[in-house]
Order: C-alpha cells, then structure tokens, then sequence
C-alpha cells in the first residue's frame, strides 16, 4: 500500500510518548520537558529539553531473556509466532503442575 510501516502504536501520557514501528522494530521514547526545561509555556519547548531514547528490537535478547531458545528474525513476523507457542508451552506446562491456565 506505499506506507513506510506495516504496523504503528502511539501512546501519549503525562509523562511522555511512546512510538513502535513494525518492521523497523524501534520504539522511540520522548520524555516531556519539565517546568525547569521549558519555562514559558506560552512558546514551543526549546528542542534541548526533549529527551528521546531509541529502543531497538531486532536484536531479541534486548527484549526477552529466553530469546536465546527461540528462533530469531525468522520473516517478517520477527519471531512472533515462536514467542507466542513460547508463551503457550509454558501456560500448558504450568496448568499440567496444578496452576491455572
């Protein structure tokens, strides 16, 4: 269809935004400037005092501590599926020790 991500999330809060961008597997996170930083309100923030941090995903260790067990960038799923049977194995197992499922 021509658009740059397949898939975006944007949450916005009090305390900041955060974006993630599929298939770039970044997540972008931008921290509001605080009283200090941006003294009159009345103009946009100086450029200084907005914080970004970049999170990048494609390397799954950053992300989950068992991705070691688990295939990695397999397609443009980015291991989704593996996550997820990972995720229900371990819910099986646990419901097969007396936990609930």
């Amino acid at each position: 269809d021509g658009s740059r991500h397949q898939e975006e999330i944007i949450v916005t809060g009090m305390r900041g935004r955060l974006e993630a961008y599929l298939p770039e597997n970044k997540v972008f996170h931008y921290t509001r400037p605080n009283a200090n930083d941006w003294v009159d309100r009345s103009l946009p923030p100086p450029r200084s005092s907005i914080k970004e941090e970049v999170i990048d995903c494609s390397n799954l260790s950053n992300v989950y501590s068992f991705a070691d067990e688990i295939p990695q960038h397999a397609g443009h799923h980015y291991c989704s599926t593996a996550i997820e049977w990972k995720y229900l194995i371990e819910q099986v197992e646990n419901w097969q020790k007396g936990d609930e499922f």
